[in-house]
């Protein structure tokens, strides 16, 4: 009996990790980028602050929006996404312009990670609820 109720929960568990959602390149798909801030670190209503900040200062006329969402799976303060790009290459370009520009928000420690990411993909990173998938994608495309 014992071995079978063992069997049963690595049935159960194979097919919940079978049933997740695959990632998928598409560059040419509009993107956001996420934010995930450094739990230790930086408090998420603080940090969209200062990316709104960011945005008016610098791309006023791009029509970027600033969003925070609860996804504890990402982060327990908050994940701030930045959607309004209509592409891959659009989305790096700007996180290459922050980088260049280095303001407030992205100095220290207070973001642990920013993403690309495509609508469809952000569907699925909602759907499975998992940080390592996503940053297993990003790692094998090259991200």
């Amino acid at each position: 009996m014992r071995y079978l109720i063992i069997l049963l929960f690595a049935l159960s568990f194979h097919a919940k990790a079978s049933a997740q959602q695959a990632y998928e390149l598409k560059p040419e798909e509009s993107h956001f980028i996420l934010l995930i801030p450094n739990d230790k670190m930086a408090l998420s209503l603080e940090l969209a602050t200062e990316v709104s900040k960011y945005n008016a200062l610098y791309h006023l006329n791009d029509q970027l929006i600033v969003k925070r969402y609860k996804m504890d799976y990402l982060s327990s303060k908050g994940t701030i996404c930045i959607s309004g790009f209509d592409n891959l290459d659009i989305a790096q370009k700007y996180w290459a312009q922050v980088l260049e520009r280095s303001p407030d928000f992205n100095k220290g420690d207070m973001i642990l990670y920013a993403w690309p990411i495509s609508a469809s993909n952000f569907n699925t990173l909602i759907q499975n609820k998992s940080k390592q998938g996503y940053l297993n994608f990003m790692n094998q495309n090259g991200f």
